[in-house]
């Protein structure tokens, strides 16, 4: 079964919210999070992390991340883990599934 997950991101995006979020990912993840310029991409960025605690539990270190062939991005350590995240607007969604699966969001906006 294909999970989703959907995100709206707050309206008011600060440094200080972000950095509550950092403390559950690794050392090395916070430093690639922070290297973002733009604090929405920040806050996308932690949406896969948040996911793989939700089906797996804490998972604070340890996390091998590789790239595919493609540079898409994969653990090592979940080899049945396989998700693709879109965004637009304020939402950003991830598809999760235990074979290759795919996802598009299109936001049209506030009317």
């Amino acid at each position: 079964m294909v999970e989703l997950y959907i995100c709206k991101l707050p309206l008011k995006k600060e440094e200080s919210d972000l950095n509550k979020l950092l403390v559950h990912v690794s050392a090395e993840r916070q430093n690639l999070v922070k290297r973002f310029v733009k604090l929405d991409d920040a806050y996308r960025s932690l949406l896969v992390r948040f996911v793989i605690k939700e089906r797996y539990g804490p998972v604070k270190e340890g996390l091998d991340w590789m790239t595919n062939s493609f540079g898409k991005p994969f653990s090592s350590n979940f080899p049945s883990f396989h998700y693709n995240i879109s965004h637009s607007g304020e939402y950003v969604v991830c598809a999760v599934h235990d074979a290759e699966v795919g996802v598009d969001i299109k936001w049209a906006g506030r009317k």
